[in-house]
């Protein structure tokens, strides 16, 4: 009986995590449609915008790679803004790139950053620059016994 009252915390972790990715997946579903049609709107000029306010806003990072639309990303910039409505701004976008930074100890640091977009009347309009910690996937941790 023993093996059943430590196993319960994780068994009610991972009902609750099956549930939450069954109420989460359509709002995912809708992030990643807005980034695909917003695919033809992504140009150089605002590749290199976006590039060049990242560079600003965190100069130790280095963009390692190219820019793209995530939905995922989209999402996670969303879930960070306080909002009443249960999907805000369902046409927001988010341009990520790749980033390096050197670490306290020299140790090379990876990561996401860019910025997010509102799509309105087709064109992208900046709202803001994002850094590595937006993108990062949330930790759970479920205590052991």
């Amino acid at each position: 009986m023993r093996v059943f009252g430590s196993a319960w915390p994780l068994c009610a972790a991972l009902v609750c995590c099956v549930l939450l990715s069954g109420c989460m997946t359509p709002w995912l579903k809708a992030r990643y449609e807005t980034a695909d049609a917003a695919q033809g709107l992504v140009t150089p000029v605002i590749i290199a915008d976006c590039s060049e306010r990242v560079v600003k806003a965190y100069p130790n990072l280095t963009i390692a790679g190219p820019s793209a639309l995530n939905g995922y990303a989209a999402a996670r910039v969303a879930s960070s803004k306080l909002s009443l409505e249960a999907v805000p701004e369902k046409n927001l976008v988010a341009l990520v790139a790749r980033t390096t930074n050197k670490g306290l100890f020299g140790q090379e640091n990876r990561g996401y950053a860019g910025c997010s977009y509102l799509v309105e009347n087709g064109r992208l309009v900046f709202q803001e620059v994002h850094g590595i910690a937006t993108f990062m996937p949330p930790t759970v941790y479920v205590p052991m016994r």
